[in-house]
């Protein structure tokens, strides 16, 4: 409904849709840093879930408000001329493609947020922090992907899309390999700050995101990408982005219940090395 709303023309879908992607995204990261550090240790459940709600009321209210403004706006003024752009020809073939690309890219990517959080709980601990420090870092790295590939203006071709998924796969060897070293890295640096706690929350989270960010880069920008390619005509604009969306969301849903319910209780994480390193005292306090 947003990049339906926002957009003027078919050829600006990507940009649009990374803008309003990357904003989201922050915002979700942003909401997950106060909810945990600030509304619910300082107010509580109740009164951070009342003072959400509310929130989500006034946002309500204003554009109601504002949209009846609008619609007096344009009534008083004479109606634009409508434009006449070239649609994308249809091909029915490289749109199934798209669709199966943003099905397997939600599905892959929750695989990843899934495996790397039960890998990095090893390794940070499993506290809401610990929690909140892996999901921020997992979103704010498609965050900056969506708001990158907005910015610049390389041709939304499939190639561009399947290079942004050898991307992503590239990014789970770049995990594989710093988690081998991260551990020994976190502890030198929290002995060198005195092991104060912002400055734990902060080791923690710059090297979550050492980790996550190549892979996560990758992620965010696949989907304003596929976005451009999948929209053809303006006028079902917000059907497409719906469709690509929606087979997205399906795909990610679905891989977290393989990740979580199939794969790691069948083939497990590497973690036994990170746990054989819990049993050092001051690992197991950072923890």
């Amino acid at each position: 409904m947003l990049t339906r709303f926002f957009t003027d023309n078919v050829q600006e879908v990507e940009r649009k849709v990374g803008v309003l992607y990357a904003l989201n995204t922050f915002g979700a990261a942003a909401g997950s840093l106060l909810a945990a550090l600030v509304f619910i240790p300082g107010l509580g459940n109740l009164r951070t879930t009342l003072i959400i709600a509310s929130v989500n009321v006034a946002i309500g209210l204003f554009a109601i408000w504002l949209s009846g403004r609008s619609r007096g706006a344009e009534s008083a003024a004479e109606q634009p001329e409508m434009l006449i752009e070239e649609p994308r020809p249809a091909n029915p073939v490289a749109d199934r493609l798209i669709l199966l690309t943003l099905a397997v890219s939600g599905f892959v990517s929750m695989m990843y947020e899934v495996s790397w959080t039960r890998a990095l709980s090893a390794m940070i601990g499993s506290s809401t922090y610990a929690f909140s420090i892996m999901l921020i870092t997992f979103l704010v790295g498609i965050a900056l992907g969506s708001s990158i590939i907005s910015r610049r203006k390389p041709a939304p071709t499939l190639r561009l899309l399947g290079l942004l998924q050898l991307g992503v796969a590239f990014g789970g060897l770049v995990f594989i390999v710093g988690y081998l070293v991260a551990p020994y890295a976190l502890l030198a640096l929290i002995r060198a700050f005195f092991y104060s706690f912002p400055a734990i929350l902060t080791v923690q989270f710059i090297l979550c995101s050492a980790l996550m960010i190549f892979a996560t880069l990758c992620m965010g920008a696949t989907f304003p990408v596929a976005s451009q390619m999948y929209s053809s005509k303006f006028v079902i604009l917000g059907r497409s982005i719906g469709n690509i969306y929606s087979v997205n969301t399906l795909g990610a849903i679905v891989g977290s219940l393989l990740a979580g319910f199939v794969l790691m209780p069948i083939i497990g994480t590497n973690v036994q090395f990170w746990q054989a390193c819990s049993s050092i005292p001051q690992w197991r306090w950072c923890c």
